[in-house]
């Protein structure tokens, strides 16, 4: 809905339908770790890897779940 009145607000053309990432396998569990939903490690490593990247990695930001 958001979408809707920004876009038509601004006279924008609609960028469609955001679907959510597939859940992983861990969630046919009863008891998913919340790290397999998203494990901040991962983030953190490959900002030490390369610090000069900051703006690459804030502007491409997976889209991905925060919960079931």
């Amino acid at each position: 809905m958001v979408i809707d009145a920004l876009c038509q607000h601004f006279h924008l053309p609609h960028p469609g339908l955001v679907t959510a990432p597939e859940l992983p396998n861990a969630s046919s569990a009863a008891y998913a770790s919340p790290l397999d939903y998203y494990n901040p490690l991962v983030d953190s490593e490959a900002l030490k890897k390369e610090p000069a990247l900051f703006e690459y990695f804030r502007d491409h930001y997976p889209l991905r779940r925060e919960c079931l």
